[in-house]
């Protein structure tokens, strides 16, 4: 049986539900015609009056056309609204509005006083006629335990209200679709409509969906056959459609509807049925999905570069295995596969995989299906040697590393001439089995015999063996390149293996004769393009003839070369180029730690830190003794200003140097750009004492020693600019290559507004 509110009640505080009405139009009826509205507000009173008393209410008083009834819940008050409107229809033509609001209120004998009485009475005023405005408190407080739904309208400002009141409209059939006038004072409409209408659920759906896409693109590029350029448009005109479509259109049980009709607002449906796709539990399980597939990622990534699809034309060439007795011919089994490897290079269609990269797996029993995958390739050309004074036993098998199938095998007993006709034999071979053209290909040995002195070959081959032992082996390689010349003064290999040792040997001068002897002879060869573009970017500073080499090299060769890559960042600042050349290059040679290194300095250089590190963490996982990375990574550190951080690297790169300047100079840079100056210029001190008594002058393979670059960027650190310009200019003055960095090495940024920087500049001349 319903409980109604005491009769008698004494004056007192309490929350209550307060519901006004009132008649649309009747000031304007009662001057018309005086009988017919008081019959109005008759039959009003009559439809009103029992309701609330069924749902458990108190009406209070009439006031004209208007009446004040309270509720001990919200949800009464709710309920009584809803049916008093539904008779309103049949009876009065839908000519009631009905505010509520939940209060604290005074109700004294018949009459309610307080702000939840003015708030209730506002929006009654300013409902559409045949409406029901509620506001935020009445909604939290019917949530979950009505069928009835309430819409959020936005925040109004009511008269004689201190503050902005948060307005719901009840939404149903028969109810009408609110007019969003501006004399209402609404604040928050779009963010209110955009939620009515389920944008922000189908945006949270799309951008999910959207997500997913992009970090699966790498894996289903080659089925799709589209750039990622364009699915990112293409991804952005779909979003444009997509809250096109969800602004104006939803799901009701009469099929899809616009949402500004009254069929919408009529719509049964809750929000995430309305909107296909944008339930919580979709939404959260593509959140769910993203977060997997992302932290996956970012374990498995070789690197930060796209993986590319597998190609079946693709194919590493293994060291071949030393089966001689004495085990001393394992310089000729490397040099057998290095110059397949060349030859194979020379075919456009087919994808090889450089030296470095395949031969990391040299003495490692490791599992073809794991080198595939690691490299990237369909095909593993893997092979033996064994020699017995003039005569050498070759074996070979080339195998399908999916399923570990012999696509083809052969042996080749041979005296050790006929060394380039079997290296052609098996080009040949791979050729025709992985249906690529080798025809005409520049790297065929038999076409253009590199030389008739075998002698001088395998002096060449110990030469290139030294080489790959360390940047420090350039002098003990250099001996074994000058025999072979000594031996055949034509031989080109033997000419470009002595450059490649001064080169790494840091020996300037050498380098720059040796490549005036190359080009002085008519060598077919694009590696003169290269060694001339090397000599005249880091060594003659010529930037006009580096421009022109430059363009020889891209007509006969692909791209993807770090030569490149620098020639772009250092002398034009075209970073994002220099970073595909260097992608390229890591996708021919994967594992290469110097590749990988220079990949991650154009990124670091062009701010990408996190990808930049990445890349470097990377390279300590295969090689967990290549110092390079540790202080490529503290180089990232400090230019980010966090210089525990880079301190703590660079000490892991200076115990694995040995104690190098360089990396101690660049300790002594962070301790005095965060605020430790004693300790920078202590360490600073040592260093250049023992440069004093040690007569240190450590270089690498771009001479970058304890130089005066490096002292110069010390003296910046320490506030010397005056000594640090002093230096600055004396590197300038010998040509040392780290000075091509002054465009994009971020360490220089605070000193660029300072003349002196801009002189220096200004004298390295770079091209437009």
């Amino acid at each position: 049986m319903p409980v109604p509110i005491k009769e008698e009640i004494n004056p007192a505080r309490q929350l209550a539900a307060i519901m006004f009405t009132d008649m649309v139009g009747y000031t304007a009826l009662m001057g018309k015609d005086t009988s017919m509205a008081l019959d109005l507000i008759r039959r009003s009173k009559e439809i009103q009056k029992p309701l609330v008393d069924k749902h458990h209410g108190k009406w209070l008083k009439e006031m004209g056309d208007g009446a004040l009834a309270v509720f001990n819940t919200a949800l009464d008050a709710v309920n009584c609204a809803v049916e008093i409107q539904e008779m309103a229809r049949e009876r009065l033509d839908g000519k009631l509005r009905i505010g509520i609001h939940l209060g604290d209120v005074t109700i004294d004998n018949q009459d309610v006083y307080g702000d939840g009485v003015n708030i209730a009475s506002r929006l009654e005023s300013i409902t559409d006629p045949g409406g029901i405005y509620i506001s935020e408190s009445i909604e939290k407080a019917i949530r979950g335990q009505s069928d009835v739904q309430a819409k959020f309208l936005g925040e109004i400002h009511l008269k004689n209200v201190g503050y902005a009141v948060r307005t719901y409209a009840l939404q149903g059939v028969g109810l009408p679709v609110p007019d969003l006038n501006e004399k209402k004072h609404l604040s928050g409409r779009i963010i209110a409509e955009m939620g009515r209408r389920g944008m922000l659920r189908a945006a949270a759906t799309y951008i999910m969906l959207a997500l997913l896409l992009i970090l699966l693109f790498p894996y289903v590029v080659s089925f799709i056959k589209l750039p990622i350029w364009a699915m990112l448009i293409l991804l952005t005109v779909g979003f444009a459609v997509a809250m096109y479509l969800a602004w104006n259109y939803e799901r009701s049980p009469e099929g899809f509807v616009r949402t500004s009709s009254q069929q919408s607002w009529q719509n049964p449906y809750p929000v995430n049925q309305r909107k296909p796709l944008t339930g919580n539990l979709l939404i959260l399980g593509l959140f769910a999905a993203v977060l997997i597939i992302y932290f996956n990622l970012g374990r498995n990534e070789s690197n930060t570069t796209a993986a590319p699809s597998l190609n079946e034309k693709s194919i590493a060439v293994l060291s071949f295995t030393d089966m001689s007795p004495e085990k001393d011919q394992e310089y000729l089994g490397d040099g057998i596969a290095e110059d397949i490897i060349t030859t194979l290079s020379g075919i456009k269609d087919l994808k090889v995989i450089g030296r470095t990269s395949s031969f990391q797996f040299k003495g490692r029993n490791v599992d073809l299906k794991e080198i595939g995958k690691k490299l990237n390739v369909a095909s593993v050309l893997e092979g033996s040697i064994q020699r017995s004074g003039n005569m050498v036993r070759i074996t070979v098998q080339l195998i399908n590393v999916a399923d570990n199938f012999h696509i083809w095998s052969e042996r080749y007993d041979r005296e050790i001439d006929d060394i380039f006709t079997i290296q052609d034999e098996i080009s040949n071979n791979i050729a025709e089995k992985l249906k690529v053209t080798l025809l005409n290909s520049p790297g065929l040995r038999t076409e253009n015999t590199p030389t008739r002195n075998m002698e001088a070959y395998e002096l060449v081959l110990q030469g290139n063996y030294v080489l790959r032992q360390g940047e420090e082996s350039g002098d003990k390689a250099s001996v074994f390149f000058k025999k072979a010349i000594e031996l055949d003064s034509g031989y080109a290999d033997a000419y470009f293996g002595l450059a490649w040792s001064y080169f790494f040997g840091g020996k300037r001068d050498e380098l720059k004769n040796i490549t005036k002897t190359i080009e002085s002879f008519d060598f077919k060869d694009t590696r003169v393009n290269e060694l001339a573009m090397i000599n005249n970017l880091f060594v003659e500073w010529d930037w006009e003839k580096t421009r022109i080499e430059h363009e020889k090299w891209l007509q006969y060769n692909a791209p993807g070369n770090i030569t490149q890559a620098y020639y772009l960042a250092y002398l034009y600042g075209r970073l994002d180029e220099a970073i595909k050349e260097a992608n390229l290059a890591v996708e021919k040679d994967p594992l290469h730690p110097d590749a990988l290194r220079n990949q991650a300095i154009f990124y670091i250089f062009d701010r990408q830190y996190e990808k930049g590190r990445k890349i470097l963490n990377y390279i300590l996982e295969i090689y967990p003794d290549y110092g390079a990375a540790y202080e490529r990574i503290g180089y990232s550190y400090m230019i980010e200003e966090k210089y525990d951080l880079a301190i703590e690297n660079y000490k892991k790169a200076d115990a694995l140097f040995e104690g190098i300047a360089t990396t101690r100079v660049d300790m002594v840079i962070c301790f005095a750009r965060s605020g430790r100056k004693r300790e920078a210029l202590e360490l600073f001190s040592e260093v250049l004492e023992e440069e004093i008594q040690e007569g240190i002058n450590i270089t690498s393979v771009y001479w970058i020693g304890f130089s005066s670059v490096v002292k110069a960027q010390a003296y910046f650190a320490l506030g010397d600019r005056d000594e640090a310009f002093r230096w600055l200019n004396l590197a300038y003055d010998a040509k040392e290559a780290t000075m091509l960095e002054l465009k994009i090495n971020r360490f220089y940024d605070p000193y660029r507004s300072d003349p002196r920087f801009q002189e220096i500049v200004k004298r390295m001349n770079f091209p437009d």
